[in-house]
C-alpha cells in the first residue's frame, strides 16, 4: 500500500512500535515516521497529527483490539481526518471467531465518525 500510495505523490506517514522498524517503512515510501503503541493515545494522536486520511490495519490478534480501533477512530476525529480506511475481515458478525467479531465494533464506531470512509473486507481470495 505504501509504495502505491508514495508513486502517486502522496506524503505518508507510518506508525511504528518500534523505531527500529523505521528504515523498513521508509524504504516503501513513508515521508515521516511516527513511534508509538496503539493503546498509548497520546501517541496516536500525535501521530495523526495534521494527516488528512487515515488506513488502519491492526496487528493480528491484537489484545483489547475492539477498543484499540475503537480509540484510533476517536483519535482521528479530534485532528479533522477527513477519509478513514480499514482493513477488516471477511464477515467481522462472526461472533465465535475472536479476531472477527473485533472488528465490528470498530465498522459501526466508523460508520457514525462522520468521515468518509472505506471497509476493506480481505477473502481467501484476495
Amino acid at each position: 500500500m505504501i509504495p502505491e500510495l508514495a508513486k502517486r505523490g502522496v506524503k505518508v506517514r507510518g506508525l511504528v512500535k518500534d523505531a527500529g522498524q523505521a528504515e523498513g517503512v521508509r524504504q516503501h515510501g513513508a515521508t515521516k515516521i511516527a513511534v508509538g503503541d496503539l493503546s498509548n493515545r497520546s501517541a496516536v494522536r500525535a501521530a495523526l497529527d495534521g494527516v488528512d486520511g487515515v488506513f488502519y490495519i491492526a496487528p493480528a490478534f491484537l489484545p483489547n483490539e475492539a477498543n484499540v480501533g475503537m480509540a484510533m477512530v476517536e483519535a482521528a476525529q479530534r485532528p479533522g481526518v477527513r477519509r478513514f480506511v480499514f482493513s477488516s475481515v471477511i464477515h467481522p458478525i462472526l461472533s465465535a471467531l475472536e479476531n472477527h467479531a473485533a472488528k465490528a465494533p470498530v465498522e459501526e464506531v466508523i460508520l457514525t465518525s462522520g468521515m468518509e470512509y472505506s471497509f476493506l473486507h480481505p477473502t481467501l481470495f484476495f
